[in-house]
């Protein structure tokens, strides 16, 4: 199967559930009649475990030793790593924190001691700071390796292509680079953070 059909095909299956996306677009069984045991396959393994990682930050708290409420193994810096997911733990009623950018924040800190600068000058609410021209244009040639949230090859594309120049702009795209949320990403591309596409899209954030 060629794999420019492949990534055709997968379009299709942005959004909802498997079930759900057959809805959404009626007549893709018709249209690809011939990969009906794709489509079985796929459904049979829909919503299961793609793949198992490690939170950056996540830290689970309880009261007696984690493997007396679910299966642990021992992570490469010898930490106990959970083997369930981050939403098993919550419903267990266990406390789950999400401790990130903790060396990124040193990092700061020493920066800003030893550039003389004032907590001020690097405060969200200062309007200088906010709406630093030359801070968004190097995030718009996307030369942003090392930088938490924005280092992968993704962002750096959407980066190049959107050319951020406000806070609202970025916080959108770091909020709706998510497997669930990507199409979201392409009319906010097309309309350049217009209210256009908060219109279009609310009626689809509705429906699930």
């Amino acid at each position: 199967m060629p794999y420019a059909l492949m990534q055709k095909i997968s379009e299709n299956f942005k959004v909802g559930s498997f079930e759900e996306a057959f809805e959404i677009n009626s007549g893709l069984k018709e249209k690809y009649i011939e990969y009906m045991e794709l489509f079985d396959i796929a459904g049979r393994i829909d919503g299961r475990v793609r793949g198992i990682s490690q939170h950056a930050g996540g830290v689970c708290v309880a009261l007696t030793d984690l493997s007396d409420y679910m299966p642990c193994k021992v992570g490469k810096d010898d930490e106990q790593v959970i083997q369930v997911d981050m939403r098993i733990v919550e419903q267990i009623g266990l406390v789950k924190f999400d401790v990130l950018g903790v060396e990124t924040l040193n990092i700061v800190q020493q920066t800003v001691e030893d550039s003389g600068l004032s907590l001020w000058d690097i405060d969200i609410n200062n309007p200088e700071f906010e709406n630093d021209v030359q801070a968004y244009e190097l995030l718009g040639t996307a030369k942003t390796n090392a930088v938490f949230q924005v280092k992968s090859l993704g962002m750096k594309d959407l980066l190049l292509r959107l050319k951020p120049t406000h806070m609202d702009e970025l916080s959108a795209v770091l909020a709706l680079y998510r497997p669930d949320s990507l199409p979201c990403l392409k009319i906010i591309l097309l309309t350049n953070m217009t209210l256009l596409a908060l219109v279009i899209y609310t009626p689809i954030w509705n429906r699930y």
